[in-house]
């Protein structure tokens, strides 16, 4: 099985999905009982949060990427996705009707085309995602996108030749996205890297679930969860933030105990509650985001 970009083989995850659904459509046709002792899923590679990128990594990736004028194209997609959520296989099904930057605030409309409904939404624009949103409805229009219906990123039918009736192919920023990566040594990075970049800044800023949900286009708490991994800098400084005044119970400090007795009996006490250490700190930065968000 190929993919429709790139050439590459269909993974497990795809497969059991695929052969989930089919086994739905034998079953109600009472024709799976016979086969599904036959059936075994494949072996999924074990989850891990998406990674995310250091500040400093995020600055070297967009200063390689305002480098080269034909880098403009993944630069501008690739800040929109960065300050709103929108990403490539949503703004390529953007038509010039959709990004209202003639309101107060400045929208995106994600339109009814991409694959779910919940996607559809309605995204303000700060001011780095207005000033790329900008940026591609002038290169829009230099590519004959002048209509409402025409598309912000049109077809690339050779060089120099668009058509702004049909959208951008799925690939359209994926070869010079990988080429700035590469150059700044951040070859592990994707598109979809600077979705996760800004859902992961949103939840640390203490915006509500239901709000980052909202912006980002999920229909379930369970959704936003495998978001909701925290930078290491956040830990830091969430830990940080703990040793500042002296604190009620058995764990507290004043500030001139400093962070490692804390973290020693955050640790010791983790063991006597028999879970683990990290656990024990997730916990203790979840109720500090808690108070933040109160």
């Amino acid at each position: 099985m190929k993919s429709y970009c790139g050439g590459s083989k269909a993974g497990a995850s795809l497969v059991n999905h695929e052969l989930g659904a089919l086994s739905q459509v034998l079953a109600l046709a009472d024709l799976w009982h016979p086969i599904s002792k036959y059936y075994e899923r494949l072996p999924e590679p074990t989850w891990a949060p998406p990674r995310v990128l250091t500040a400093a990594e995020e600055d070297r990736f967009l200063r390689f990427a305002s480098r080269k004028p034909e880098w403009k194209t993944a630069l501008s997609a690739t800040l929109i996705t960065g300050n709103s959520t929108i990403f490539g296989c949503e703004l390529r099904t953007l038509r010039l009707e959709h990004v209202r930057l003639d309101l107060d605030p400045p929208i995106i409309r994600v339109p009814e085309t991409v694959k779910n409904g919940y996607r559809v939404r309605s995204v303000p624009l700060n001011e780095i995602a207005l000033g790329a949103a900008r940026s591609l409805v002038a290169q829009a229009r230099e590519r004959g996108s002048v209509e409402a219906q025409h598309y912000l990123i049109p077809f690339r039918v050779k060089k120099g030749v668009y058509d702004p009736r049909r959208p951008a192919s799925s690939c359209f920023i994926r070869t010079s996205f990988r080429t700035i990566a590469q150059a700044c040594g951040l070859s592990w990075l994707t598109p979809r890297s600077f979705r996760h970049q800004a859902i992961t800044k949103l939840l640390e800023s203490g915006a509500p679930d239901e709000t980052v949900r909202s912006i980002a286009g999920h229909n379930s708490e369970k959704a936003i969860r495998y978001y909701s991994h925290i930078r290491i800098e956040a830990k830091r400084d969430a830990v940080d933030r703990l040793t500042a005044a002296p604190h009620k119970g058995g764990i507290g400090r004043t500030a001139k105990s400093g962070p490692l007795p804390l973290l020693g009996e955050l640790r010791a006490m983790a063991k006597r509650l028999g879970i683990a250490a990290d656990a024990a700190l997730e916990l203790v930065l979840q109720y500090e985001r808690s108070k933040v968000r109160g």
